[in-house]
């Protein structure tokens, strides 16, 4: 009787596993994408703040941004659009987005 409980515990436990992990699902970014779309966010803030508008000189600090991170704006806002259309993962990501901001302001 008592081999009987542990394993009827254990499938207990295994299927409570099995179906929360099946309710997460996967992320259609990855961290790094994150860190580089909270470091754009607060390029442009410090830009701002120090010209008061975007001009043609942030123009040329995004597009070295983007070399130093080995893509292009156009990936990288094709990336953004795809995440927009799932509202849900939009949520979650722009979540992450704030605490690496957060993160990324502590550090300096």
């Amino acid at each position: 009787m008592k081999h009987f409980r542990f394993f009827m515990i254990v499938i207990i436990f295994t299927a409570v596993m099995v179906s929360s992990g099946c309710s997460q699902r996967a992320k259609n970014y990855n961290k790094q994408f994150v860190t580089t779309f909270a470091e754009l966010s607060l390029l442009y803030e410090k830009e701002k703040m120090m010209n008061k508008t975007p001009d043609s000189l942030y123009q040329v600090k995004v597009n070295e941004f983007f070399g130093k991170k080995g893509t292009t704006k156009e990936d990288f806002k094709h990336k953004v659009d795809e995440l927009s259309h799932d509202v849900d993962e939009w949520k979650e990501f722009l979540q992450d987005v704030s605490k690496s901001m957060d993160s990324l302001r502590m550090a300096k």
